[in-house]
């Protein structure tokens, strides 16, 4: 008897699903995760998402802009109130 994939994905879920019943309360936590992490892979396997390249903006550095001067201020308030050491 030749087992194709579908054939093997259901003989693999009932063969689990009787694990899985039949195991102590302890060990249904750690084949709930595994079985999960194995279904996740296989879904990605089959079906993987589709990535779209982020597009990143160049950022040109300007002394006095406005995101700058708000950084240069956080820092010296910064380097006038260090926090306390423990």
């Amino acid at each position: 008897m030749r087992l194709t994939p579908p054939l093997t994905f259901i003989a693999l879920s009932v063969t689990g699903v009787a694990l899985y019943k039949a195991a102590p309360a302890d060990t249904k936590t750690k084949a709930k995760a595994t079985f999960n992490s194995l279904r996740s892979k296989l879904s990605d396997w089959i079906k993987p998402e589709e990535k779209e390249e982020e597009v990143i903006d160049e950022y040109d550095f300007d002394e006095d802009g406005e995101m700058e001067q708000e950084a240069k201020e956080r820092q010296d308030k910064a380097d006038l109130n260090p926090p306390p050491i423990h």
